[in-house]
């Protein structure tokens, strides 16, 4: 098990500068032909116009379409009502800042793609079992296909373009999986990997853990003590490989998992004194008893785990790319305002799923 958490997400105001950054360039608008599914209604936009590039690449306007009406749906779950025209900060409305975030999900996937176009990354056979998997998981939920493509309908969005936003997570893994594996064109090697875990602060480390929450000060007292025994009898060990081998026994013995590799995190995920600790050790040399917020640690320092690194410089080097992506915006994408287009989507929506509902009732 590995504490390492992707960076994709991070920085929501910091990715926003970055669009602002970006999409300075002015592209003409290319006009699609079709004019089927709610968000044309809703926008004026045919959806398989080009609204935008990222580095070139063409962004038809359902997939972004797509992504906004996801965060506005997102931001009014947790704020309910939204004046979509109001101040956010002194230089974005709430608007602003859900076409900004939608533009961000667009770049994201582009990047994807393009690196797997790149480096020959493709869905596996088994991408596409879970992919059709999860289709008839949402059929079974719905009762039936045809009602299943009813809400498609609905959300204003093609089966098509559905389909292929619901791949994009699974090439993004495949992607993630090749940059993480030796001997694919995306792997960036062995130095470089021990590099960045240096770099990063890295630490990877067995951990035996005794909470101490909502304990008396007496039974915390008892909690240190067999911690202490603990850690004598790891240090009676005649090798660092002894003692970690004992030290998966004890685990074992208190409920806890690590998977035999330890758990690989940085100096914001750890407890300040037990990254502390471990930054003092070698690689098989334990720490003591070290007491954090909510119990008591002994921790072993391992070798740096490359699997790890792997996927943290994944995630910092894709943030990268994303945010030096060049994005080029045509008129009718300045022009769209998200109060309107969102407002007009909702009345649209409860009108088909009310057409919708009439028209299934007729059939009973």
């Amino acid at each position: 098990m590995k504490k390492l958490w992707l960076r994709l997400g991070a920085g929501i105001f910091a990715s926003l500068l970055a669009v602002a950054i970006c999409a300075v360039f002015v592209l003409p608008d290319r006009g699609g032909r079709r004019s089927d599914g709610l968000y044309y209604a809703a926008s004026g936009i045919r959806p398989d116009a080009v609204l935008l590039t990222v580095d070139g690449a063409p962004i038809r306007a359902e997939e972004y379409l797509y992504w906004l009406a996801y965060d506005c749906e997102y931001l009014t779950s947790y704020m309910g009502e939204i004046d979509w025209d109001s101040a956010l900060t002194d230089e974005m409305t709430y608007g602003d800042y859900a076409k900004a975030d939608a533009l961000e999900m667009v770049k994201m996937f582009a990047v994807v793609r393009r690196l797997a176009s790149e480096n020959g990354v493709t869905l596996l056979p088994e991408d596409e079992a879970a992919l059709a998997a999860q289709k008839e998981e949402f059929i079974a939920y719905y009762g039936d296909e045809e009602t299943y493509r009813d809400q498609i309908r609905v959300m204003g969005v093609s089966e098509e373009a559905f389909d292929e936003i619901n791949a994009g997570y699974y090439l993004l893994n495949r992607v993630t999986d090749a940059f993480c594996t030796e001997g694919t064109s995306l792997y960036p090697g062995q130095e470089a990997l021990a590099a960045h875990s240096r770099e990063s602060g890295l630490i990877t480390a067995r951990l035996l853990y005794l909470a101490t929450t909502e304990l008396t000060e007496e039974e915390q007292e008892a909690r240190y003590a067999l911690a202490q025994s603990y850690l004598d009898r790891l240090n009676d060990a005649p090798t660092g490989q002894e003692a970690f081998e004992r030290m998966g026994q004890m685990m074992e013995e208190l409920g806890l998992e690590d998977g035999g590799g330890g758990v690989t995190f940085t100096e914001s995920d750890a407890d300040p004194a037990l990254y502390a600790a471990l930054s003092e050790r070698e690689a098989y040399q334990l720490t003591g008893v070290v007491t954090a917020e909510n119990g008591y640690y002994i921790a072993m320092r391992l070798p740096p785990d490359l699997d790890a690194a792997a996927q943290d410089l994944f995630s910092v080097r894709f943030l990268q790319l994303r945010g030096d992506a060049v994005v080029t915006t045509t008129a009718a994408y300045r022009r769209l305002n998200t109060g309107a287009f969102y407002q007009k989507l909702l009345s649209l929506r409860q009108s088909l799923a009310d057409e919708l509902r009439g028209e299934e009732k007729n059939k009973g």
